[in-house]
């Protein structure tokens, strides 16, 4: 069941470049960017062999104007077994990134808020979301694609997560799933759930391919669990010196941007 198309909508779809069936995936990313604050959760598991990990990725989102300047600040959890291995935190001008693993972390400035005296700094957000990218090592790239893909720009960015696989839509009562297989056997599959009012229900991933002589299945599902308001808990502060206490400092992976 697919609305009419608004002359906004038409004139984002042309800058963004996505083709008819991948409307709905555009239409879900600009509903989501038009929040100020998105908390979104992957979870799933990862098979090698008779090996299953259970995955688990927090990522909390928010942007504010404070005396003038635009906010951006971002906090990333990632889980595995339901043990921290990693966070990174945004915490409005500088990215710190926390390997709980290896007792590893950098910090690296993004924007000029830190050594210019301006209100606005060019690039902030975009130097924020490159190098949140890189930061993550492991599933929570997934939703620092996902992120990049919907801010950073000015309108959502949408690229195909399987560029040689065309896209499905598939219409249903209440909503639409896009999706894009490939292999067959199927070796990788994503399907984009979008309702009636153009709001992303939820992504699913799957991911299968040899690693040695053992196979590797990746499963997982996204699902943006709040817009507008965060958890309370949630406070975008990095850790105090005396928590990171004889930690090996690093330096940061140099970004790749758009």
């Amino acid at each position: 069941m697919r609305p009419i198309l608004s002359a906004l909508a038409l004139v984002s779809v042309a800058y963004a470049q996505v083709n008819p069936s991948e409307q709905r995936i555009f239409n879900a990313f600009q509903d989501i960017r038009s929040n100020p604050a998105v908390f979104m959760r992957l979870q799933g598991t990862v098979t090698i062999g008779n090996k299953v990990d259970n995955i688990t990725a927090d990522l909390f989102w928010k942007t504010s104007t404070v005396n003038a300047r635009n906010i951006t600040q971002v906090e990333l959890l990632e889980y595995r077994n339901n043990v921290l291995e990693s966070r990174s935190v945004a915490d409005s001008d500088t990215l710190w990134s926390y390997n709980l693993i290896n007792k590893e972390y950098s910090a690296t400035a993004y924007g000029t808020y830190k050594t210019v005296n301006v209100v606005n700094p060019t690039d902030y957000q975009r130097d924020l979301l490159a190098y949140l990218n890189v930061s993550s090592k492991g599933f929570g790239t997934s939703l620092t694609k996902l992120l990049r893909q919907i801010f950073d720009g000015d309108v959502p960015n949408y690229q195909s997560w399987i560029p040689v696989a065309p896209a499905v839509e598939v219409d249903a009562p209440d909503d639409n799933q896009i999706s894009y297989t490939y292999g067959n056997p199927i070796q990788k599959k994503i399907i984009f759930d979008v309702d009636d009012a153009d709001k992303l229900n939820w992504m699913t991933f799957y991911d299968k391919r040899k690693v040695g002589r053992q196979d590797r299945e990746t499963i997982w599902t996204l699902t943006v669990l709040a817009s507008g308001l965060l958890p309370s808990n949630v406070n975008f502060t990095p850790y105090t010196s005396a928590q990171i206490r004889g930690w090996r400092p690093v330096v940061a992976p140099k970004p790749v941007r758009f």
